[in-house]
């Protein structure tokens, strides 16, 4: 797809220049569900392109990211424990946090 950037759960900053293309790469983390869709908190900075959701494998979340202007924009997902129908489940949420800075 031609990301110029790829971050995964273990980064949380990045700095990228308007028109360069970045990509989530989530794994979830052992007895979890998988992450939720990773979402840009300022689409005028950090907007969606085409998902790549397609092509993950299972486990992996995919989302695909286009800097806009400079600014600065947090994306986040979380996941949630990955529980056996009728058993008790343990009440937590795992949150990702990435904060992307786009300079001129």
């Amino acid at each position: 797809m031609g990301f110029d950037v790829t971050v995964t759960e273990n980064d949380h900053t990045v700095t990228m220049h308007p028109g360069q293309k970045l990509e989530v790469v989530l794994h979830a983390p052992n007895g979890m569900n998988n992450w939720s869709h990773p979402e840009s908190h300022d689409t005028s900075v950090l907007s969606p392109t085409v998902d790549p959701a397609a092509t993950a494998a299972r486990g992996v979340t995919l989302a695909g990211f286009e800097a806009k202007q400079a600014g600065q924009a947090e994306i986040t997902s979380n996941a949630s424990p990955n529980c056996s129908p009728g058993q008790a489940c343990p009440m937590y949420l795992a949150v990702y946090s990435l904060k992307v800075t786009v300079t001129p």
